[in-house]
């Protein structure tokens, strides 16, 4: 009514919403999707200006990049400018003992969510022949599989073990 607009946050928002409107904004990239403790992000962001349905670069233009945690307080931050085709890049090393989930980069065009977790790369990987026949209770059972390191090469000599458990449903 009048002057109010209405903005509706959804993934399916109808973009002629904001074809006739002045704002800035941006398109932020990390390298990759999750991230350890201690590891670095390394985002890049391209940022423009849409006016009457036209997008222009923003060149030269000052950003003050912030890291924040899962609580939304500021870990780190740095003062970056972008070039003459409208990109900033940077970097944060996400700290230790920190509460793991979504942390946020936020430029002040827009913000990307960066996803911490406490998670172990494997060291190997063990893949079984398939099994054929029955086998009754306490009877010896006789299994081949192949162990490979992450890099692909051979495991040899590994200590293994193993249980089996038997349940009743």
């Amino acid at each position: 009514y009048k002057d109010d607009q209405l903005i509706v946050i959804n993934p399916q928002y109808d973009q002629r919403i904001y074809e006739n409107k002045n704002y800035n904004s941006s398109v932020i990239f990390t390298d990759r999707s999750i991230y350890r403790p201690g590891q670095t992000v390394y985002f890049k962001a391209i940022l423009y200006n849409q006016q009457n349905g036209k997008k222009d670069l923003l060149k030269r233009a000052y950003v003050n990049a912030q890291f924040r945690d899962v609580n939304w307080q500021v870990i780190s931050e740095q003062k970056l400018t972008s070039n003459d085709f409208g990109s900033i890049n940077g970097s944060f090393t996400i700290p230790q003992g920190l509460l793991n989930g979504q942390m946020t980069i936020d430029i002040g065009y827009g913000t990307v969510g960066v996803q911490v977790e406490e998670y172990k790369r494997p060291t190997f990987e063990v893949k079984f022949e398939p099994v054929t026949g029955n086998f009754a209770l306490n009877q010896q059972v006789q299994v081949t599989a192949n162990a490979k390191a992450l890099a692909g090469y051979a495991v040899d000599n590994a200590n293994v073990q193993y249980r089996v458990t038997r349940s009743t449903r």
